[in-house]
C-alpha cells in the first residue's frame, strides 16, 4: 500500500455545484441585466474611450470582462468573469430550471425530483 506524504501532488474532482452564470452580449447591450445579476456594488465605473472595457469587483480585485465571457456568481456569492472556453469545458446548461422545495432540508435545494426522496415542486 503506498503511503502518500503530506506535501506530495494528488488528484483532486470539482465538486458538482450549481452556479448561475450571464453571457456579456456584444457591445454590453445587455448591461441592464449585468446590473440586475451582479448588483450596482460590483460594477466599476465604465471609462469612456473609444475601446471601453467593463470591470466588476471581484474577491481578487476589479477584473475586465469583455463581449463574450461569462459572469459567474460563485457559491459564496462572490462574482467573476469566465472565457467563454474554459466556461464551456466547466459547464454544462441545466434543463430549464424548475425550482423545487426538499422537504428533506426545508430549502428551496434541489434542481430535480428525487434528490432527496420527498422533494417536490414547490407551489
Amino acid at each position: 500500500m503506498a503511503v502518500l506524504r503530506q506535501n506530495s501532488v494528488q488528484k483532486y474532482r470539482k465538486k458538482p455545484v450549481v452556479i448561475d452564470a450571464l453571457l456579456v452580449e456584444q457591445g454590453y447591450r445587455n448591461l441592464d441585466d449585468i446590473t440586475d445579476f451582479i448588483g450596482i456594488d460590483n460594477l466599476c465605473p465604465i471609462e469612456r474611450r473609444p475601446d471601453y472595457t467593463l470591470k466588476i469587483r471581484t474577491l481578487e480585485g476589479d477584473m475586465a470582462v469583455t463581449p463574450g465571457d461569462y459572469i459567474i456568481k460563485g457559491v459564496a456569492g462572490e462574482f467573476y468573469p469566465c472565457k467563454p472556453d474554459i466556461f464551456r469545458e466547466t459547464y454544462d446548461l441545466l434543463p430549464e430550471r424548475r425550482q423545487y422545495r426538499c422537504w428533506y432540508k426545508a430549502t428551496p435545494c434541489c434542481y430535480e425530483v428525487g434528490v432527496h426522496e420527498n422533494c417536490v415542486i414547490r407551489p
